[in-house]
């Protein structure tokens, strides 16, 4: 199965005309400038890790992160790891910091998300706009990964076997969604401790 141009274009096409919905993110220059030094570290340590193609493993760690701080700025709270090491030491939900098992995929102008053929978890779906803007495009559980998602929407063919693109930008759950979920967990967790604590 190769890479169907037309049908990403036809996804895309509908994906600008109702953009003007999703959440905007600026990003601050100084984030964007420690982001990037970042990614070029990581990169360089992949490398070395890998063989890989130094320059494109930057592009794609600098808008993953991107998406990431995007949504550091939505909760209002810190949680990247800043932390450079092997790639299986972070293949974990980049949300497991807030105690949620939830990630974030994002994609860039043009692309539609990758994620998993089988979803391991609920995943935030975003596009980079630019180097300092982040469009919040909303919250897809397993279930709607499932169900609007294709491996014709996968430009690589060797990530075929274990990705597919995701195209349900329009059935996509409100990204309010996920601040709810944070605000709902770390209620849990207060609850927890008072227990623990003899407090209530």
């Amino acid at each position: 199965m190769e890479f169907n141009k037309d049908l990403n274009d036809k996804i895309w096409e509908s994906i600008v005309r109702n953009i003007g919905d999703f959440i905007t993110i600026e990003i601050p220059d100084y984030k964007v400038q420690r982001l990037y030094s970042f990614a070029s570290a990581i990169g360089l340590a992949k490398q070395r890790e890998h063989k890989i193609d130094n320059k494109r493993e930057v592009e794609r760690n600098f808008t993953g992160f991107l998406g990431e701080l995007a949504i550091e700025q939505y909760l209002g709270i810190e949680f990247i790891d800043w932390t450079i090491g092997k790639s299986e030491e972070h293949n974990s939900a980049d949300l497991s910091k807030l105690k949620l098992n939830i990630g974030i995929k994002t994609s860039e102008i043009g692309n539609v998300a990758l994620i998993p053929k089988k979803p391991y978890r609920e995943e935030v779906v975003t596009i980079m706009i630019s180097d300092h803007q982040i469009k919040l495009c909303g919250l897809a559980t397993k279930e709607i990964q499932l169900q609007y998602s294709s491996p014709e929407l996968v430009k690589d063919p060797a990530a075929r076997d274990h990705k597919v693109g995701f195209w349900g930008y329009s059935y996509l759950e409100p990204i309010e969604k996920l601040k709810e979920r944070y605000l709902e967990r770390q209620q849990q967790l207060r609850s927890s401790y008072e227990l623990l604590m003899g407090i209530r």
